[in-house]
């Protein structure tokens, strides 16, 4: 039996139980006491007095709850109360993360890694060929990192709206157990290449070096070895990790 089943059924138990505390409802009039009036005795005629203030109406018959009742409704009140806590707090629990997808178990986990030691290998062919090829660099390295972010996604691992590139390559380094730095390195040349992010290149031999490629988002021929360096050891860390490294 599920949580939210077991919850229902410990309601209706509580509430008979509260019921049974609730003793019987009485609808017994109330009659006041008659009022004592001292007369005085006269000889005289008594003078009829016009008034036109109607006769008051007698009292209602009233209801009497008794202790009993009041306490087995108070009770009632917070046995409900509590299950609706209970229950509020079971959903809580069963929420995703902040990321939006749920945790992923054990067997979740390594489906994942199957399916990126199954699908990097043909990502790194397509990158090679279009880093290597006549095709721009920034947009090669572009076209690459996009692919590797569908890769990741049908691994399970979804870039969110809230999350930037940076936070995204650490996320799927830890989930997809691959290594951080050829991840992190590509994802500073997609960066670049993409929204022109300024700051001294990769490939900088000394502080303070600048290229044309750190000025905007044009990738030179160095930016070029240093992406397909990163892919390169993307592949060699899956090639390891399922035996096929030669």
């Amino acid at each position: 039996m599920d949580a939210p089943a077991l919850l229902t059924v410990l309601v209706l138990v509580l509430a008979v139980a509260a019921a049974g505390f609730m003793g019987r409802l009485t609808a017994e009039p109330v009659i006041d006491a008659p009022v004592a009036t001292a007369t005085q005795e006269s000889t005289a005629e008594p003078t009829p007095i016009v008034s036109d203030v109607p006769e008051p109406v007698p009292d209602a018959e009233r209801l009497v709850i008794s202790g009993d009742t009041a306490a087995g409704a108070i009770l009632l009140l917070v046995t409900i109360g509590l299950a609706l806590l209970v229950r509020l707090l079971l959903r809580i629990g069963q929420r995703p993360d902040r990321d939006g997808s749920p945790e992923p178990t054990g067997l979740q986990q390594a489906g994942s890694l199957a399916l990126v030691d199954d699908v990097l290998p043909s990502w790194t062919e397509d990158a090679e060929r279009a880093l290597t090829g006549s095709a721009d660099t920034s947009d090669a390295v572009i076209r690459c990192w996009l692919a590797f972010e569908d890769l990741c996604a049908a691994a399970g691992v979804v870039r969110t709206p809230a999350q930037t590139t940076s936070d995204f390559a650490a996320t799927a380094a830890s989930a997809l157990d691959l290594p951080p730095r050829p991840l992190t390195a590509l994802n500073r040349l997609y960066q670049r290449a993409r929204f022109g992010v300024s700051g001294p290149p990769l490939h900088a031999t000394a502080p303070g070096t600048t290229t044309r490629s750190a000025a905007g988002g044009h990738l030179d021929a160095a930016d070029r070895e240093m992406a397909l360096a990163g892919v390169r050891a993307l592949s060699a860390a899956v090639a390891a990790r399922t035996g096929t490294a030669q």
